[in-house]
């Protein structure tokens, strides 16, 4: 079953709401808990996985923005 645009950006917004919890709860738990550094991989897959199933028209205007200059 193909998921439409709307649901697909509501799983990419869940996604980027649980990171940015994981994120909240600082660097020193993050070091500190396993599970935690396990959640954060699965974020960052499903991010990934939402990504690739996103139309052309939307991540083709992503190519614009010049993220290799961004700080990290």
């Amino acid at each position: 079953m193909t998921r439409g645009v709307d649901d697909l950006l509501a799983d990419l917004a869940e996604a980027v709401d649980a990171a940015a919890e994981l994120v909240r709860l600082g660097k020193e738990r993050w070091a500190a808990e396993r599970p935690l550094r396990l959640a954060g991989e699965a974020v960052i897959g499903r991010l990934g996985d939402i990504a690739t199933k996103l139309p052309g028209e939307l991540t083709g205007a992503a190519a614009a923005i010049p993220l290799r200059g961004m700080p990290h």
